[in-house]
């Protein structure tokens, strides 16, 4: 159905029909319906109308109207005038405008919205490009934040699994433990069979020796005392950072500990100076697994 004509056809001039044709044009981009617009502009132009009298000028069925009056009653751009039968009659101009200007921002806000849920998906879908493809779209400083610790593992092992040059670890005397109960263990082992450098700092002791000389044989690992980080640098662009909690506790369970993962090179070069400094000032492992084994001979 024709509204627009249907309308224009019943003016008495041709100003007024091109008055009601650009309200038609502008109503439509600023996101009402068709139907919508031709209720609106029958009542700008000939309300207070009823749903009958609405339905018999536009030759739209009365359950459609009532339907279009509800929407645009619920909007603020139609009142009602009660009596029998009720009759509707549109806002004035200012108003029409504020509505229709809101919905537009309502709907830019949520556009920005998805917008930005799309970029971080579009970058996490590159950061996790299998090794071997090449990575070009370019990225910019990112940040996310990692609740829960069955969380942390699964983006930990999902970071080596993109490493193609390096990956730096910091980790705790319990650390180590859980690297190898839960299976981060064969990722370590993947990288360096790919030809990652997998370097690890820990806090080497007699509670976690078996794992630290089954570890030491995977990666190269230096021991130092009281770690509280946990830092997980892949290829100096991204990193996962947090704190030691709950660390005696072996489990993926605890969902309280936060932890960030960061995609910014700048930030993750200064990190990596820190490691470095960390691992210059730390003892091989080897040196620490000995001297525990032989303590515990004596």
């Amino acid at each position: 159905m024709d509204y627009l004509a249907k309308i224009t056809s019943e003016l008495a001039d041709e100003r007024t029909a091109s008055v009601v044709n650009e309200v038609w044009q502008c109503s439509l981009k600023l996101g009402l319906s068709t139907r919508e617009v031709a209720v609106l502009c029958s009542l700008l132009i000939k309300g207070p109308l009823s749903v009958r009298e609405l339905s018999e000028n536009l030759d739209m069925h009365p359950v459609a109207v009532h339907g279009v009056l509800r929407k645009l009653s619920a909007a603020g751009m139609v009142d009602i005038i009660l009596g029998t039968p009720t009759r509707y009659v549109a806002k004035g101009p200012d108003e029409l405008v504020k509505v229709l200007w809101e919905k537009q921002v309502n709907q830019m806000k949520a556009a920005q919205a998805y917008s930005e849920r799309l970029k971080d998906e579009l970058a996490l879908l590159v950061e996790r490009t299998p090794v071997g493809i090449a990575r070009t779209t370019p990225r910019g400083p990112r940040y996310r934040v990692i609740a829960g610790r069955r969380r942390l593992h699964k983006e930990i092992a999902q970071l080596l699994e993109g490493t193609q040059r390096s990956h730096h670890l910091i980790m705790s005397s319990y650390g180590i433990k859980r690297s190898i109960a839960h299976g981060l263990i064969d990722r370590y082992k993947e990288c360096v069979a790919r030809g990652v450098e997998m370097k690890v700092i820990a806090d080497v002791s007699p509670m976690n020796i078996l794992e630290a000389s089954y570890l030491a044989k995977v990666v190269e690992l230096r021991h130092l005392s009281n770690i509280q980080m946990r830092l997980n640098i892949s290829d100096s662009r991204a990193m996962i950072l947090g704190a030691v909690s709950q660390d005696e506790d072996l489990t993926l369970s605890p969902t309280n500990e936060i932890h960030f993962i960061i995609y910014d090179e700048f930030l993750c070069g200064a990190f990596e100076r820190l490691f470095a400094e960390l691992w210059k000032n730390s003892t091989p492992a080897g040196q620490i697994i000995e001297l525990i084994e032989k303590s515990q001979t004596k």
